[in-house]
């Protein structure tokens, strides 16, 4: 009977590590979240370069204080800043990180993407 008791014991602990510690699940979505994210940033970018080639557009304006030009600059410094390679490395390797980062990170990722969802479906469209 107390083996029993013992291996409930270890067993319940074992589960409440997984469930309050253990952060590969939250990782893994990250990351996916983060390449989908990357890849439409990139498909965005390269939708305002083929506007900006092809219409001679740098200088119109996307937005009522913002030029083409000015957008896709944005964003290629928001890319390497916060998107690129480098940065899915630095993450993917850190083994730092709580529960409660990676539910910010992945808040910050589904903000981006649903920007940049809404940015690309104003360039089909125009």
């Amino acid at each position: 009977m107390e083996m029993v008791i013992a291996l409930l014991g270890l067993w319940i602990a074992w589960l409440t590590y997984h469930r309050t510690f253990d952060t590969t699940e939250d990782k893994n979505n990250f990351l996916v979240y983060f390449k989908v994210t990357q890849d439409l940033h990139l498909e965005v970018q390269s939708l305002l370069q083929k506007y900006i080639d092809n219409n001679n557009g740098s200088n119109h304006k996307l937005y009522n204080n913002m030029t083409y030009k000015q957008c896709l600059n944005l964003l290629k410094n928001d890319f390497e800043t916060d998107y690129s390679d480098k940065v899915y490395v630095i993450v993917k390797n850190d083994k730092n990180m709580s529960k409660k980062m990676y539910a910010t990170l992945i808040e910050k990722v589904e903000a981006k993407n649903k920007l940049l969802s809404e940015l690309k479906m104003n360039l089909i469209l125009n």
